[in-house]
């Protein structure tokens, strides 16, 4: 089946409706904001770069200008950047349908192993921003009326340790690999943790995209980075099909506790998004994790 028709039987009409996606400057990101808006969505791109946000922009619109789409200013690895970019949403009443948390890192540069705020870029990027935004957007959720939090996971989460998240903030893990785990497993945690503790379930849901070929891959060493590059784009589903998951999640209406969906190849490699149930270890010590994520970022 070809994508297009997929979305044809899948996905209706997303006229009036407004989402937020962060990262999607390039990627699954910038499929999954190219998919929306072409459904008719009004679309923000909350990305860390502005110049690269608006060549993704212009790319979209030459091939439909009548695409809404506009750029907000975002940087997941740096507290005060989130508490702007939240306060940009609060402050402009933007009643998003959906936001979908998509910004991540995978092989940060040397230089930039650790942020500002004395965070592991690794773990800021891809957990404890996450973790700062949606508490600083707290009380702006509960007026709204309707809305989605989509976290993009990874098959990467395979691993969980209570003492996981200490140990990582410690940089005692010299496994990059290792890092992006408990890290993507952390999100994974905090979205159960939401919904448990939502009046409404589905608020919220998880999204494993499979394996696709991205510029995750960027601050490798360059001939890494190529062929890694390469071997994706030889192997795996293209980064439009692994979208696909994301916009699922963002229409479904079932209320499980919360949905979480995954490509429906072999291993959940590729392929079509289902959904599938919670693994017992995505359910393990949720609420232990989330007050640990909390006296990390807070000092609490």
């Amino acid at each position: 089946m070809k994508i297009e028709r997929w979305i044809e039987e899948n996905i209706p009409s997303l006229a009036n409706k407004t989402y937020i996606v962060t990262g999607a400057n390039s990627g699954v990101g910038y499929h999954i904001a190219f998919n929306l808006a072409k459904l008719g969505a009004k679309v923000y791109l909350a990305c860390r770069s502005e110049k690269r946000a608006l060549e993704a922009i212009k790319k979209m619109k030459e091939e439909d200008a009548s695409l809404d789409l506009t750029y907000l200013n975002y940087d997941q690895s740096d507290k005060e950047s989130i508490e702007h970019f939240a306060s940009y949403i609060i402050e402009h009443q933007i009643k998003f349908d959906g936001l979908v948390l998509n910004a991540a890192i995978y092989h940060p540069k040397e230089k930039k192993k650790m942020t500002k705020d004395g965070f592991p870029q690794i773990m800021m990027t891809n957990y404890l921003g996450v973790f700062h935004l949606l508490e600083v957007l707290g009380p702006y959720l509960t007026k709204l009326d309707e809305y989605k939090i989509v976290a993009i996971g990874s098959l990467e989460a395979r691993n969980w340790k209570k003492d996981a998240l200490a140990r990582t903030l410690k940089q005692e893990y010299k496994s990059r690999t290792y890092r992006y785990n408990v890290s993507k497993m952390m999100l994974t945690k905090l979205m159960i943790y939401f919904a448990s503790n939502s009046e409404n379930y589905h608020h919220y849901a998880i999204v494993e995209p499979g394996i696709t070929q991205t510029d995750i891959t960027k601050n490798m060493p360059r001939l890494i980075a190529y062929l890694g590059k390469y071997f994706l784009k030889l192997f795996f589903h293209s980064p439009n099909k692994a979208s696909l998951g994301a916009l699922l999640a963002l229409v479904d209406e079932d209320d499980n506790k919360p949905n979480y969906y995954v490509p429906r190849g072999l291993f959940s490699f590729s392929g079509f998004p289902k959904k599938r149930k919670l693994k017992r270890k995505h359910k393990l010590d949720v609420d232990y994790a989330y007050i640990v994520s909390r006296q990390a970022l807070y000092d609490e």
